[in-house]
């Protein structure tokens, strides 16, 4: 029964601090290699607007992206020529690394009700059989599913 009143507790406690929040969020999932990471940091959204480059840095939590107040204003902006997202996540098998990811992200994404971003590493064996690298030298390549802004990778082989 305690255990009942703690998450009644918690549960209020969150309600009262969301209901504080003056961001603005994007609901995003990104699936690396298959699995919803969990361990992403250093996230930054970097955003051009003709000579000039900002940076902002918006929190991240699987299935959601917050901005301040006037951040998300600025990603749709007419000015506003290319948007990337910047990551990173940890890998601890089979040896401990970082892994660092920029994602060239589209003004008509924003507009989704969600975007899943679904990530494949080439370092991995079973990806390297199914992708072809990209020519930019990245180990890794992405696909969009949304509701109405999906795009696929061509596979080199019919996934099982």
């Amino acid at each position: 029964m305690k255990n009942f009143f703690f998450l009644l507790f918690l549960t209020c406690m969150l309600h009262s601090a969301k209901g504080q929040d003056k961001g603005k969020h994007i609901d995003l999932i990104l699936v690396i290699d298959e699995q919803i990471s969990q361990s992403i940091s250093g996230v930054k959204i970097i955003v051009r607007n003709g000579d000039s480059t900002k940076t902002l840095e918006p929190l991240y939590y699987p299935g959601n992206l917050t901005f301040n107040e006037g951040e998300l204003d600025l990603l749709t902006d007419k000015s506003t020529t290319s948007i990337f997202l910047e990551f990173r996540t940890a890998v601890y098998k089979p040896k401990d690394e970082y892994r660092f990811y920029k994602i060239e992200m589209k003004k008509q994404w924003l507009a989704d009700y969600y975007n899943i971003i679904k990530i494949y590493n080439l370092n991995n064996k079973k990806y390297q059989n199914q992708f072809d690298a990209p020519k930019n030298g990245d180990k890794y390549v992405y696909e969009l599913a949304s509701p109405s802004n999906s795009f696929l990778i061509i596979r080199k082989k019919p996934v099982r």
